[in-house]
């Protein structure tokens, strides 16, 4: 089941914010939601002022290494911009997250171009 998400770009001081508006797989921020700087859209309060569709400016995205039992694999997730600094350094290394149903364990995080 999809739901509706939203990260906070920009803000800084004398600039106003955007609230980037995504859809995503409910699972896919699951336990890692507030580390990430995702936003669980669930009611009409807090989907005010968030903005779908955009093209710019677009949030910036991060690659999650996980393992699985003898396995490797990376998945792609939206981050806020104030996250990614403590994502790069390892904040959610050792953590698991869902992938396809399964809980697999973080190894790294990289920025993704």
């Amino acid at each position: 089941m999809n739901a509706r998400f939203y990260i906070e770009i920009g803000g800084h001081p004398g600039d106003s914010s955007i609230k980037y508006g995504f859809r995503a797989p409910i699972e896919a921020y699951k336990d890692i939601q507030e580390e990430l700087g995702v936003v669980h859209i669930t009611d009409a309060i807090s989907a005010k002022g968030v903005a779908f569709g955009i093209n710019s400016p677009r949030a910036p995205k991060v690659r999650i290494n996980y393992t699985f039992e003898q396995s490797r694999g990376a998945i792609t997730r939206f981050c806020s911009p104030s996250k990614l600094g403590q994502l790069l350094i390892g904040s959610l290394n050792g953590k698991t997250i869902l992938v396809s149903g399964k809980k697999v364990q973080i190894t790294s995080v990289s920025a993704v171009r």
